[in-house]
């Protein structure tokens, strides 16, 4: 029996069956990613660590929206499968096309492109474009309102309610379909996350952890060199106490007088203040250097408690050229 040759096609034959099978069957064969839908479960509950760390997610968030405020609301009971906490900020809000376009879309890169925020110029807390699923990690329920626009041009939308369970169901991402409403307003822009029943219960201690977290979260200089761009975090567990939680949250938060409270919100008892760092320091030196080198200023040893000294030096005859011009400085020793 004779053998048969080994069959030999050419490059250009091979271009020409491919070609030809492409026009008989139309585009080639691919393969897509069909996400389920608790793929966004999965976001929230693995990827943030715990109930803290997704309040602190939401709070960034409010940063990023230029807010100069962002009040956390406790609402008892604060037991798993009930209660609820509201996150209420002044930003500059959503539109529905950032809704759809940004918020909805999980591991966004809008953030990731653009490292400062639009009006402000904050440099941004948030990249991973998952913060916003922390909500799954805190609760079963959420609902959101976002106020966003310019004087009579002002939109709000309201997601009523957002079910996560539908996110644990075997269907497919693309097919959760999420009801909205939209309508003009006259309210000041921001936004309001409410989140329902909880995932696992608020013990004193983790609300303890939470306000340190949040106070780490706060720049040392924030109280100290108050600005309109100054943010500024509450804690309003003015609804704890004994017989509602078995702890009074006014024990809690570090309570204090000041006027810069913002329009329609309670009082500064529940404003967050970050770690006195600064003024726990043993050596403060403070001042300015003139052109030509001389320097001005005050030098104080905390660690022994006396009281500030003025320190003067005198100049050390720099030319015009040689000297940087005048500047402040303002040291902290460790």
């Amino acid at each position: 029996m004779s053998k048969k040759s080994p069959m030999v096609v050419k490059n250009t034959d091979v271009q020409q069956i491919v070609s030809e099978d492409d026009t008989a069957q139309g585009d080639r064969d691919v393969l897509r990613f069909r996400p389920k839908a608790r793929i966004i479960r999965t976001i929230g509950d693995q990827l943030i660590s715990g109930a803290e760390a997704a309040l602190i997610e939401l709070v960034k968030n409010s940063y990023d929206a230029d807010a100069s405020f962002v009040a956390i609301k406790f609402h008892p009971p604060l037991r798993s499968g009930s209660g609820r906490i509201s996150i209420t900020d002044d930003g500059h809000g959503m539109s529905l096309l950032d809704i759809e376009n940004k918020w909805m879309e999980p591991a966004t890169s809008s953030k990731t492109k653009s490292r400062v925020s639009s009006k402000k110029s904050r440099r941004m807390m948030g990249s991973k474009g998952i913060g916003r699923f922390a909500a799954a990690k805190l609760g079963q329920k959420m609902s959101l309102t976002s106020t966003s626009g310019v004087k009579s041009a002002k939109t709000a939308v309201l997601i009523p309610e957002l079910d996560w369970s539908v996110f644990s169901e075997d269907t497919y991402l693309s097919d959760v379909a999420i009801e909205y409403l939209q309508q003009p307003t006259e309210e000041p822009t921001g936004t309001t996350i409410e989140i329902t029943e909880f995932n696992e219960d608020w013990s004193k201690s983790k609300i303890e952890k939470l306000h340190l977290e949040l106070r780490r979260l706060l720049s040392p200089f924030s109280t100290t060199q108050e600005s309109v761009d100054s943010f500024r975090v509450y804690l309003d567990l003015s609804e704890c106490t004994e017989e509602t939680c078995g702890f009074l949250g006014a024990d809690l938060v570090q309570s204090a007088t000041d006027e810069t409270v913002p329009p329609d919100y309670l009082s500064d008892a529940y404003r967050v203040f970050p770690f006195p760092l600064l003024s726990a320091c043993d050596y403060e030196l403070s001042g300015e250097f003139q052109n030509n080198g001389a320097f001005h200023g005050s030098f104080r040893i905390h660690r022994a408690g006396l009281e500030s000294e003025e320190v003067s030096l005198e100049g050390i005859g720099l030319g015009k050229n040689e000297s940087p011009d005048g500047f402040s400085v303002k040291l902290y020793l460790f």
